[in-house]
């Protein structure tokens, strides 16, 4: 029987599942058993607070202007506590994920897009916004790509304390190495680039030079670690 006490899966308001192409609609209870269910090939990775989740990229895997989920972190808590402090609860889960009820899925995310989705639309000026608009088809159509540039956040579903990850992402020879810590944010907020890039923070962000140096032109793998907090640390 379930202690009345523990608080109620938030099953109110349902947002568009972060998968781009997919049009469902969750809650943030639902979310966890969604993403087993329908999108079966993105990596689910169990993790407590402070344990490195190690994930594998290629920069081919990002379609240009479209977030794309690199990995699920089950968040645990931490050590020997039965649930995370952010008191979460995923419903409807099958027998085999029963064990991940109390877990926080966090959404590792990516996204190629242009340099210039760091202004805000509204902060452009009218004399340069035609320009900056052909600058972004340029990218589209792939005659831009210098101005291209990578972008790696955290989404979940709402808490009622912050999460804190750790992203770190290098080259196979871990010689050219990229990290910063941030709060992951509501996935209902949270999910195109262009929406948080002006605020300056809780993201990682390469160009287009770094990339090609990390990968060899495209040639290898990008490392990733993740590191799970529910308090944040200062480097």
């Amino acid at each position: 029987m379930k202690d009345p006490s523990e608080p109620k899966p938030n099953t109110r308001n349902p947002w568009k599942c972060p998968i781009m192409r997919c049009p469902t609609m969750l809650s943030d209870s639902a979310l966890l058993d969604h993403l087993i269910a329908e999108h079966k090939c993105i990596d689910l990775k169990p993790v407590e607070a402070g344990e490195k989740a190690l994930l594998s990229f290629r920069e081919s895997i990002f379609p240009y202007g479209q977030p794309v989920c690199m990995g699920v972190l089950l968040y645990g808590g931490k050590g020997n506590q039965s649930s995370p402090g952010h008191s979460h609860r995923n419903s409807i889960l099958s027998a085999s994920f029963a064990a991940y009820e109390k877990h926080l899925p966090v959404l590792v995310m990516g996204c190629k897009t242009h340099l210039t989705d760091m202004l805000a639309d509204d902060e452009i000026p009218s004399e340069i916004y035609n320009d900056i608009c052909q600058r972004r088809d340029a990218a589209l159509n792939g005659s831009d790509r210098d101005k291209d540039i990578f972008v790696l956040w955290l989404i979940g579903p709402s808490t009622s304390r912050p999460v804190y990850g750790e992203v770190t992402i290098s080259d196979v020879d871990r010689i050219i190495v990229r990290g910063c810590r941030m709060q992951m944010h509501d996935f209902k907020d949270f999910l195109l680039p262009k929406s948080f890039l002006c605020n300056g923070e809780d993201y990682l962000m390469v160009n287009r030079p770094g990339m090609s140096l990390m990968t060899r032109n495209g040639e290898q793998d990008v490392e990733m670690e993740v590191v799970i907090e529910e308090e944040k640390t200062e480097i």
